[in-house]
């Protein structure tokens, strides 16, 4: 029997899902990452794991779940580490596939973006912004930049961290949680969507409106969420 189409996609991911999936999809959002659910799957078929297969499933989770940070780890996600772990691969192994062995530009890059750092009056909301031309200057590409927004979680009073990047006519916002706010409530709000700890959403940028008043306004729009929360 030849399959159809949509019977050939197989969705698997602990990100909520924009539609209703099929029953044989693999969604489920109280995994801590897409990497443990696919490292389970391959226990339920009786397979062993072996390098190969574990060095990428511990990658996926060690950036799924932000080094291990996110309130979804749980017991089991650190029980199918330990079991990837035992074909031998090592934190080091994977920690360097991911940041490690970067060009001396990007530590500038990574400076350079640190400088832009604000945050409001309260203190509670702080953001990083990046744009095109800031990263062609440090001999970079976007995909650099992923981690950078992290470097605001060890503010003290912060509550939510964001990374405004200008694309033009589109700003798209990432957002990522301390642990006390659901971030993905406050994405949802805005137009987009995520998980409590890290989500996104974009912003079309009104004609002739800069991008210091769009995120401006933004932050203050977090902020009217946010004491509602």
């Amino acid at each position: 029997k030849i399959m159809p189409e949509s019977d050939k996609i197989l969705f698997i991911d602990h990100h909520p899902c924009p539609f209703n999936p099929d029953h044989h999809h693999c969604m489920d959002t109280k995994a801590a990452a897409t990497g443990q659910i696919v490292g389970q799957l391959i226990q339920g078929m009786g397979l062993a794991f072996d390098h190969a297969m574990a060095l990428p499933l511990y990658t996926s989770i060690i950036i799924d779940t932000s080094s291990f940070r996110y309130p979804s780890v749980s017991s089991s996600t650190h029980t199918l580490v330990g079991q990837l772990m035992q074909t031998g691969i090592s934190p080091s192994e994977a920690y360097n596939g991911i940041y490690g062995m970067k060009k001396i530009e990007h530590m500038h890059l990574l400076g350079a973006i640190l400088t832009s750092a604000a945050s409001n009056s309260r203190g509670d909301i702080a953001w990083i912004r990046v744009d095109k031309k800031i990263i062609e200057s440090y001999s970079s590409d976007v995909e650099d930049t992923h981690a950078f927004i992290n470097h605001l979680l060890v503010l003290e009073r912060i509550k939510v961290a964001c990374m405004f990047r200008d694309d033009g006519e589109i700003l798209k916002m990432s957002l990522r949680s301390s642990g006390e706010y659901d971030v993905g409530v406050i994405a949802k709000k805005l137009g987009g969507g995520g998980h409590s700890h890290s989500a996104a959403t974009f912003y079309r940028k009104k004609p002739q409106e800069t991008i210091e008043a769009a995120i401006l306004f933004l932050v203050s729009e977090m902020e009217k969420i946010l004491d509602t929360l």
